[in-house]
């Protein structure tokens, strides 16, 4: 295990195997990279903290798709695209 930052830590595969109790420990606490020949291959992050991400991501794209409904009645007289197309044009 090598920590990047104070908050993250790499780890490789093959330490993985090794010392899972370990890097599962230390997981509750601080963010995994987990890598294979020294390139990035997973992220491990604790439930709380995913939970927390999944909420935020879900706010924003309430916001996001809130602005859009409110651009579509801001311009009634001006051509729309259905809601499935405008998720497909910015990747939702």
């Amino acid at each position: 295990m090598f920590t990047v930052k104070e908050e993250t830590t790499l780890v490789g595969l093959s330490e993985l195997r090794t010392h899972l109790n370990d890097i599962l420990n230390t997981a509750k606490e601080k963010n995994i990279i987990l890598t294979k020949r020294n390139k990035p291959v997973l992220a491990v992050i604790n439930y709380k903290r995913y939970q927390q991400i999944t909420e935020l991501l879900e706010e924003v794209e309430d916001l996001f798709l809130e602005n859009l409904a409110q651009q579509r009645l801001e311009r009634k007289d001006k051509k729309t695209i259905p809601l499935a197309e405008a998720m497909k044009r910015v990747g939702l």
